[in-house]
């Protein structure tokens, strides 16, 4: 691969106007507890109108959208974590400004994805950029094929389907919900949840990767564990706020649309849910709350806690429930030094036992089978 950087003077002038141009947006001179709250509440808004409103259909179309919505929310949190001073206050009424501002903020950080994406690779020396007046323009398409990124859509679906098993879960959760003005409450106990992991549990039982893999401080079964708790608890919220909507709630639930608990709160309802031992609960915490273990570019799609203040931590139902949890906790593992080395080696013992296995399989079939090694 070159390693010239095809950047000219002029367009470094550019790159770093447009690295600080989302520092004009009212958003970064908030608080971070403030500015986190009012993006992650629009970017649910957006996320609760297309599912529930608009009621799209095609399970295609909605994962395309809730994988946009998780990849578009990256760069503006990682922008206000940077740019934003920390605080506390959370905000306790609708803001139309900063609701419209939010929106702009989602708008800005979309289009900057594109610049990024060109600098990226002039930076690396396999592609050139020119300055033309006010507009930066590639020599070369970056995508010229598609077609990977279609047949990842438009491949056959094998989700289970789970909707009238999930049916009876859901009256349940929406029959505790209690509407006040512009706020909304609902039930979050034991039972319920216990009920949600196994209505669900054909979703939620999809990772491919053994459970007893140990890492330094938990194992893969762990992770699972408390992570299929939090995506049940982000499924329980979201449809209360579906009833307390459907009962008029003002702004159709708006003010609650973030599942907000104090980490203690948080720490000791999962260790109720998991019933795993509370160290293992904290460490995956977290392992898992948005700028935690010195990760230099956070992102919310491996790391979806958010911490909006030192003791407060946001959920959004957003980052959790079509989330592909299993490929985004690799990543996370990637990111982990230590994580790292002990997730290479699981990964290259399994690789060594799986041609057995294979043989195995096919062997039973009345097969013949030549086996070979790619190299």
């Amino acid at each position: 691969m070159p390693k010239q950087r095809n950047i000219t003077p002029d367009l470094e002038v550019v790159e770093r106007a447009i690295d600080v141009e989302h520092l004009k947006n009212r958003l970064t001179r908030l608080t971070f507890s403030e500015s986190a709250w009012y993006f992650l509440a629009f970017c649910e808004e957006r996320q609760f109108k297309y599912l529930e409103i608009e009621n799209i259909n095609g399970r295609q179309n909605i994962s395309n959208y809730v994988d946009q919505i998780i990849n578009d929310m990256k760069i503006p949190l990682r922008w206000l974590w940077r740019s934003c001073k920390p605080g506390a206050e959370i905000p306790r009424r609708y803001c139309s400004e900063f609701y419209g501002v939010s929106w702009d903020f989602y708008n800005l950080a979309h289009e900057y994805r594109w610049f990024e994406l060109a600098y990226v690779y002039a930076s690396a020396g396999v592609a050139t950029l020119q300055l033309q007046d006010n507009t930066v323009i590639p020599i070369a398409p970056f995508r010229q094929d598609i077609r990977y990124e279609a047949y990842d859509r438009l491949c056959l679906d094998e989700t289970p389907r789970i909707e009238e098993d999930v049916g009876e879960f859901l009256r349940k959760v929406q029959q505790t919900v209690r509407v006040s003005g512009d706020r909304f409450r609902y039930s979050l106990n034991p039972r319920i949840v216990n009920q949600g992991l196994d209505v669900l549990s054909p979703v939620l039982d999809r990772f491919w990767l053994p459970m007893s893999w140990q890492l330094p401080r938990y194992t893969f079964g762990d992770f699972s564990n408390v992570f299929n708790v939090l995506r049940v608890m982000t499924v329980i919220h979201h449809f209360a706020r579906v009833a307390a909507a459907e009962r008029g709630c003002i702004g159709m639930g708006y003010l609650d649309s973030i599942l907000l608990m104090r980490k203690d709160e948080l720490s000791k309802r999962l260790q109720r849910y998991t019933r795993l031992n509370v160290n293992i609960v904290n460490e995956i915490v977290h392992d898992a709350t948005f700028g935690k273990r010195e990760i230099r570019d956070p992102d919310p799609a491996i790391q979806p806690l958010i911490p909006l203040s030192s003791d407060r931590i946001a959920i959004s139902p957003a980052l959790f429930m079509g989330s592909d949890i299993e490929r985004n906790f690799t990543v996370l593992l990637n990111r982990l030094p230590k994580e790292k080395e002990a997730y290479s080696r699981l990964s290259n013992e399994r690789e060594k036992d799986l041609p057995g296995r294979h043989y195995q399989a096919i062997a039973t079939a009345a097969f013949p089978v030549l086996a070979r090694r790619i190299t």
